[in-house]
């Protein structure tokens, strides 16, 4: 940028004027045109080959899409595989086992939640849990025999610590009155949790969601051991949201919530609820989780109940 007063004499030297203001010119000299010249030129070059190495790629990759996509998928795959089994070592995983039959069966030994036993503070263990829903085996559970030496269910269907039965009756009609009584109870469709605030009711429903979306997907589940049929469809209703914008309360969102779940599952459904009935009058909100209980558990909808309440 240059004085107006000193134009004429940069004038005669060939510079070019490029622009000016108020108190000042701007002057190139032809060296300089010639180098932002240059620059354009390669830089227009060098668009045009980057668009015709793109388009030589694009279409040397059109050609080999399928196999392309083949090696994607296989990639994915195996990237999906290795986690799980890398996960499943290192954290104690089990293979679940996957029931065939009619009747929806859930058994898990010595469950755990995924996620919450890998945040809790160090040295704090996560108390695993036992889940029983449905009955397909028709018997006790799997693991019964697994405590028959140790003073648990197992012993009780052998006669306990090998006394005779009372009035002398033989030890295998006490064994069978005992695995007839466990059958029945594994046939329960309905969990009711009940304890105090934080106690684990919640916990406990999202670590039997998990395990069960895990088995689903191929995955290992974090427990001991695991026996459960195939799940058509999972229905939850937790949390506790309103829709100002739309007019609801926080008790009417849950009702919709409920009633849809109580319309839609069918044939085997595992149906999670956390503390249905809340927003509302005590006798209102049990009059409701009774009602829900009830219409689940009775088979109104062919689905299986975990609900969890205070």
């Amino acid at each position: 940028r240059l004085l107006a007063a000193d134009a004429a004499h940069f004038s005669r030297h060939g510079w070019v004027l490029r622009g000016s203001t108020r108190g000042e010119l701007r002057y190139v000299t032809p060296a300089l045109s010639a180098i932002e010249r240059d620059a354009a030129a390669a830089a227009a070059a060098v668009s045009g080959l980057e668009v015709r190495l793109y388009r030589q790629l694009r279409d040397a990759v059109g050609d080999l899409t399928p196999s392309v996509r083949a090696a994607a998928a296989a990639v994915a795959a195996l990237d999906v595989l290795a986690g799980w089994a890398s996960v499943a070592t290192a954290r104690g995983y089990t293979r679940p086992l996957i029931l065939e039959g009619p009747v929806p069966t859930v058994e898990l030994r010595a469950l755990r939640h995924p996620v919450v036993e890998r945040c809790l503070p160090p040295g704090v263990q996560f108390v695993p849990n036992d889940v029983r829903l449905g009955g397909g085996s028709g018997g006790p559970p799997s693991w019964a025999s697994d405590d028959a030496g140790g003073g648990g269910g197992g012993a009780a269907a052998t006669g306990g610590d090998g006394d005779a039965p009372p009035n002398g009756a033989p030890a295998a009609a006490a064994a069978t009155a005992a695995a007839a009584a466990a059958a029945a109870a594994s046939d329960r469709h309905l969990l009711m949790l009940t304890a105090a605030n934080g106690a684990g009711k919640s916990v406990y429903l999202y670590s039997l969601a998990a395990a069960v979306v895990l088995a689903q997907a191929g995955c290992w589940v974090p427990a001991s051991s695991a026996r459960l049929t195939v799940t058509p469809a999972l229905f939850t209703r937790v949390g506790a949201v309103d829709d100002v914008s739309g007019g609801l309360s926080t008790f009417q969102v849950e009702m919709a919530e409920t009633a849809a779940i109580c319309a839609r599952a069918r044939g085997g459904a595992l149906v999670l609820a956390d503390e249905v009935g809340r927003g509302t009058a005590v006798a209102d909100g049990m009059a409701v989780a009774f009602a829900v209980a009830e219409y689940l558990a009775a088979g109104g909808a062919g689905a299986r109940c975990a609900p969890g309440g205070d």
